[in-house]
């Protein structure tokens, strides 16, 4: 992952380069000048890889069960009422 001032080096186009950084970590790698169009393509080819990644329907820890597809949290059996944020935060902990 690039910090800070690492994310505003100058430009390099070298293949050299190019090889480093994607040796070092990089998903990808854009050259300047780039497109808009090309921009946002290759942050929809990133999240079509992030997306596949399955996560078990339901999980469980201790009494409390967390049904993802439903995204419904249970405790004890007995359902827990969250608000959006709530489950939402959950869910980032799960």
């Amino acid at each position: 992952m690039v910090e800070g001032a690492g994310a505003c080096a100058p430009v390099r186009a070298g293949e050299d380069d190019k090889i480093a950084a994607l040796d070092a970590g990089a998903d990808d790698y854009l050259t300047k000048p780039f497109g808009g169009r090309e921009l946002l393509a290759r942050l929809r080819a990133i999240l079509r890889r992030t997306q596949t990644t399955t996560e078990p329907a339901i999980v469980r820890f201790g009494d409390i069960e967390v049904d993802q597809a439903a995204r419904v949290v249970r405790r004890g059996g007995e359902e827990v009422r969250l608000t959006a944020k709530e489950y939402a935060f959950l869910h980032l902990l799960v």
